[in-house]
């Protein structure tokens, strides 16, 4: 199917073709299966899609009126094409690649980038166990699911609906992966607040094993402490008493 509607694009090159078969691939295996799914796209329009993405990605832009033809062929009017394009394009991460600081940069909140990055990192970490290694991490749609399962986590307020727009895919797509990245997010406020909760104990405890060091340890201590008031008042009446004596002298 690829070959024939290729020919009809203008598409023959065997890179361009390859780099698509590549594309349909993806589309069909991996953790955006069920992403994909919810896009509700015909064979025909993925490999369309594919097609399209492929000349993109090798320099070889469809022209005006093969773009047209692109659409036909997809079974779908021009907006919906071009929201379909620009969601798979994200999913599989073929659109031009950003970074979630810069993100965080963008929308205000370059606070929680690190917790970002590590919710991105972890759950990476665990689709890779599950043996899908073939994902770009780096696309768009992946870095603003992140900044947004922090910042549900961290309550930090940015105009989400905008930070959504960036990765160009639908509201249901993008809110499925948040869910699935702010777990994530979730265990790491858990470990900071543990540690946080270990440092205050230490730090109590080491105030009052200070206290205790000046504390008296017995009475002996305790009356020592006296003994400098004590001797003072001594001194003073010997003092009252000699110059008393003296003047009844005199």
């Amino acid at each position: 199917m690829l070959q024939v509607l290729g020919t009809k694009l203008g598409l023959t090159s065997v890179s361009v073709l390859k780099y698509a078969n590549e594309i349909c691939r993806k589309m069909e295996s991996g953790p955006n299966v069920i992403s994909l799914s919810a896009l509700r796209l015909s064979q025909s329009c993925k490999c369309v899609i594919a097609l399209d993405l492929a000349a993109n990605k090798l320099g070889c832009h469809l022209k005006e009126s093969d773009k047209s033809m692109a659409i036909k062929l997809s079974g779908l009017n021009k907006k919906a094409y071009l929201n379909s394009f620009k969601a798979v394009e994200s999913l599989l991460g073929e659109q031009q690649k950003s970074s979630i600081r810069e993100l965080c940069v963008q929308f205000g909140c370059t606070d929680i980038a690190d917790v970002a990055q590590e919710t991105l990192n972890r759950y990476q970490s665990e689709i890779v166990k599950n043996g899908c290694a073939d994902v770009d991490y780096r696309s768009t749609l992946f870095l603003a699911a992140a900044v947004e399962a922090a910042c549900l986590k961290y309550k930090y307020k940015i105009d989400r609906l905008k930070l959504r727009e960036t990765c160009s895919v639908k509201k249901t797509v993008f809110l499925r992966l948040v869910e699935q990245l702010a777990k994530y997010a979730e265990d790491i406020k858990s470990e900071e607040k543990v540690v946080v909760r270990k440092k205050h104990r230490n730090f109590i405890e080491e105030i009052d094993a200070k206290s205790r060091e000046f504390e008296p340890t017995s009475k002996k201590a305790l009356i020592e402490t006296k003994e400098p008031a004590l001797n003072y008042e001594e001194w003073k009446r010997k003092i009252l008493e000699t110059a008393t004596k003296a003047e009844s002298e005199d």
